[in-house]
């Protein structure tokens, strides 16, 4: 009796939850207006980046567990000399890619503004995103089946070799011994996935590290919508379902160029949704046909289930398979904590950027990962007058 009035009151959730969604969605619509239709989101990426007068390079990168990323390369201008460049690695988010760090206007691109500043730009993709789906076993790890155990990551599996494979790709083609690294969410967690198990391979590789929204606890996260997501078991029930593909559909990228064109406020909703409400719209809507030509990136049901796992420990640690699942894979009943107290050991420069208004990063678990670093960090915060205070109440510095 118990267990069926648990699935009842979960079930209602789930059903709550969906409705509230859908009847934010077609609000979107039917508030609508259409955009003129913008010619980048029909082009290559080649074709694209060409069209504004960048060179463009796809390279293809081996893991040591069999994954085949895909890594774009913006070495220069074509205009510009060639010239050996000091190389920077820009490492994506959760359900992104690398495209999000080009479709905006060209000009206002975070890559193209580093080219143009002298650097040699890498843009990785990790393994399960839309660019991003090769694996050197093709019969045993096909994506195209959404129960096949390619699916089987977490950003575990993004840190330990994906993160390395790029670096250690990126210095043995350009000669450099170090390359700077900007990532975004996380992006920054497989950073710091690495850090924790080899520091000294940051240190002798990484030249500056500057973490967007830099994420590694994840337990206050403010985010009513996330906390749902969490409390229902949504995830869990999929994962449970054994369907392990989320949102990585590349054949259905000419249907979300077609929605975007006709509903572009529908996208900007849903990211605000997940990562915070903003009182100006920051996603240009003429652009969302652009960006609906490679968003969302897609990833794992069992790597969204490890971020929910984080959530409700507040822990960093390795992904939960259950008791009989940690034997298995890792020898004990519960999964291993990283070991966190070796980011004290990193001597490269870091500097941190978070906004007060983010969904996913609570001011708590913030404190607690600026506690872990060394000391000689910059912090900037991002947020309006007065300053924010943290959940006890303490004023939060502008840097440290």
């Amino acid at each position: 009796y118990q267990r069926r009035v648990h699935g009842d009151s979960l079930f209602q959730q789930m059903r709550i939850l969906c409705l509230l969604l859908w009847f934010a969605i077609f609000t979107c619509i039917l508030c609508d207006e259409q955009e003129e239709a913008d010619y980048d989101a029909m082009k290559s990426i080649s074709e694209y980046m060409y069209s504004y007068g960048y060179n463009f390079e796809i390279h293809k990168v081996l893991t040591a567990d069999g994954y085949i990323l895909t890594l774009w390369r913006i070495p220069k201008k074509l205009k510009d000399k060639v010239q050996k460049r000091p190389s920077i690695l820009l490492q994506h988010g959760l359900m992104d890619n690398a495209f999000s760090w080009l479709y905006k206007r060209i000009e206002r691109n975070l890559a193209t503004i580093l080219v143009d500043l002298g650097y040699d730009v890498w843009l990785g993709n990790n393994r399960g995103t839309i660019h991003s789906l090769e694996h050197k076993d093709i019969k045993n790890f096909n994506w195209r089946f959404p129960t096949n155990k390619y699916w089987e990551f977490t950003v575990d599996e993004m840190g330990v070799y994906d993160f390395p494979a790029m670096v250690d790709y990126i210095l043995e083609v350009t000669g450099n011994t170090k390359l700077n690294y900007i990532g975004h969410s996380q992006g920054t967690a497989q950073f710091f996935v690495q850090s924790t198990l080899n520091p000294e391979y940051i240190n002798k590789k990484i030249k500056l590290f500057v973490a967007l929204s830099p994420i590694l606890y994840v337990e206050n996260a403010p985010g009513l919508f996330l906390r749902l997501i969490g409390w229902s078991h949504i995830v869990d029930i999929i994962y449970w379902l054994k369907m392990k593909n989320f949102w990585t559909f590349p054949d259905l990228v000419p249907l979300n160029v077609l929605i975007a064109k006709y509903f572009p406020k529908i996208m900007p909703f849903i990211v605000q949704l997940i990562a915070g409400w903003t009182k100006n719209q920051t996603l240009d809507l003429k652009r969302m046909e652009v960006i609906s030509s490679s968003e969302p990136g897609g990833t794992s049901i069992q790597n969204l289930l490890n971020w929910i796992q984080l959530m409700r420990s507040g822990g960093f640690h390795m992904f939960d398979f259950g008791v009989e699942g940690n034997m298995n894979k890792y020898g004990q009943p519960v999964p291993p904590d990283y070991d966190v107290k070796n980011l004290k050991k990193l001597t490269i420069p870091i500097l941190l950027m978070a906004s007060h208004s983010d969904n996913i990063i609570g001011w708590n678990d913030l404190i607690a990962l600026l506690k872990l670093l060394p000391s000689g960090y910059r912090l900037c915060l991002l947020y309006t007058s007065p300053s924010p205070r943290d959940q006890r109440g303490a004023r939060m510095p502008s840097y440290a």
